[in-house]
């Protein structure tokens, strides 16, 4: 769900990495917000070229991280459009049951009384203190779940890139049965894809 936009949060933040930028820079410089200092109307665009520039270095950055290298942009064929992929599934299967005793808080005391001979007759009490148990049956699932994220261009999905991806288990503990498991069998979860084409003409790939 996209994030509404409000101004006044928006100038918050700007304020405070103003306030953050001006421990850095020197004393002599000091910024501001644009719509408080002078400027021309032509200025606008430089300033909006600016902050463009900014945002398209940022995103190349984010994408680097994840594995969109220049190795790997000079092998993308720009010139149809080119697409960043996220996949996803996972998988559920039975292991084992197993019965175990789960302590319940209750306790139980029980008293004997026995006789004792010798040198002194009487009685003597012995106190069993019983912690109550509950037996259940436990069944044991793997879950595996796989993700990747990858490149490709034009419809040849078959022949994307791989840039990152990564393959996790566990296992659930459940209560219910052996025929009710946590998760179904196998999902492949819909892909989410972005538009890089776009992007990618902002930049000399070559360089």
């Amino acid at each position: 769900m996209p994030m509404k936009y409000s101004e006044l949060v928006f100038n918050r933040a700007v304020d405070e990495s103003l306030k953050a930028v001006s421990r850095i820079l020197e004393v002599d410089r000091n910024p501001q917000m644009a719509e408080n200092v002078g400027h021309g109307y032509s200025d606008k665009y430089g300033l909006a070229n600016s902050m463009t520039n900014t945002a398209v270095i940022a995103f190349m950055n984010i994408l680097e991280r994840l594995g969109l290298t220049k190795e790997v942009l000079r092998k993308i064929d720009v010139s149809k459009p080119t697409t960043l992929r996220f996949k996803c599934s996972d998988s559920c299967k039975f292991l084992k049951e197993q019965t175990v005793d789960v302590p319940l808080p209750t306790v139980v005391e029980s008293t004997e009384e026995a006789e004792t001979t010798g040198s002194f007759l009487g009685k003597t009490k012995t106190s069993t203190v019983s912690q109550v148990v509950k037996r259940v049956q436990e069944f044991h699932w793997e879950v595996e779940v796989k993700w990747e994220i990858s490149v490709y261009s034009g419809m040849n999905v078959e022949e994307r890139r791989i840039l990152d991806g990564r393959t996790s288990s566990t296992i659930l503990i459940v209560q219910s049965s052996k025929q009710d498991p946590p998760l179904p069998a196998h999902r492949d979860h819909r892909p989410l894809d972005v538009s890089l084409t776009w992007l990618l003409k902002q930049i000399d790939i070559e360089n």
